[in-house]
């Protein structure tokens, strides 16, 4: 069976380089078929076609939505997410900057979470309907004096369209579980050097001092290995062996992590990374 998920990931990876496909109807997806790396396999796969409609995404953008992704799952803190939505470019400075008005912003937006979002203490990923949400966030707009620029109204159209096709073939898909493995590396990896994910990345491994938190650090690398499918040495070589996983794997130390990512049980020397 082709998973809608496939081209959910391919929406977002299009974050990567900022130009994203804004018209992602069923009649611009093809099933192709593909050979196995390993050359005994025929995988299928989805891919785009029509490339009429493309919306640019501003690099702060992208990395307010890797933060804010990453706040609302790991920590489930709204009010953080709240904060994020000057970087999102949706709400103006005059709003964000007025500390009782972002205050209120931010209870008006716990209220849509509460609405849209279910958290499970089995699941680390809550559950969430995209159309509930566009639709609660609708209600904010003449109070909160929300700016609808072209990559917003492009980024909701297109994803409604694609959960949409998802949940018509498994109707349990939720859109999260392929967001937030893909914030997870951004967050660790921080290809754009930028200061809001750097520090987003401290809030939610520190503590309140700035010490590291080892168990908070340990469970976000272990977020990365399972829920992106990335296990042992390849997750090693491609998120720790990053400017901001290198930092926080040396600080938890080397042999806890990998256990932590493999599963292995001894205590043998390990020789994961060369410094």
């Amino acid at each position: 069976m082709f998973h809608v998920s496939f081209a959910i990931f391919r929406f977002f990876a299009y974050f990567l380089v900022g130009v994203m496909h804004a018209d992602p109807h069923g009649g611009n997806l093809l099933k192709t078929f593909v050979p196995s790396k390993d050359g005994r396999h025929i995988i299928g796969r989805l891919a785009y076609i029509d490339f009429g409609i493309l919306a640019d995404i501003p690099m702060q953008v992208r990395d307010g939505l890797v933060c804010a992704v990453s706040y609302l799952i790991f920590q489930r803190n709204i009010g953080a997410v709240a904060a994020l939505f000057g970087e999102l470019m949706l709400i103006p400075s005059e709003v964000m900057n007025d500390q009782e008005k972002l205050n209120e912003f931010s209870r008006a937006l716990e209220e849509v979470a509460d609405e849209v979002l279910e958290f499970s203490n089995e699941e680390r990923i809550p559950s969430l309907q995209f159309d509930r949400l566009l639709f609660g966030l609708a209600g904010l707009i003449p109070r909160f004096q929300f700016q609808l620029p072209p990559y917003f109204l492009n980024n909701a159209r297109a994803l409604g369209t694609l959960e949409g096709m998802a949940k018509a073939i498994d109707s349990r898909f939720n859109i999260l579980t392929v967001v937030y493995p893909f914030a997870l590396q951004r967050l660790l990896k921080n290809p754009s050097g930028s200061k809001i994910v750097d520090k987003t990345l401290k809030n939610l491994v520190c503590n309140g001092d700035g010490t590291l938190n080892r168990r908070k650090a340990s469970q976000l690398l272990q977020d990365a290995s399972s829920l992106t499918g990335i296990k042992g040495r390849n997750l090693i070589r491609d998120v720790l062996m990053t400017r901001n996983g290198r930092k926080i794997a040396k600080e938890i130390g080397w042999m806890e992590v990998k256990k932590r990512l493999t599963g292995e049980r001894d205590e043998r020397q390990t020789h994961i990374m060369q410094l």
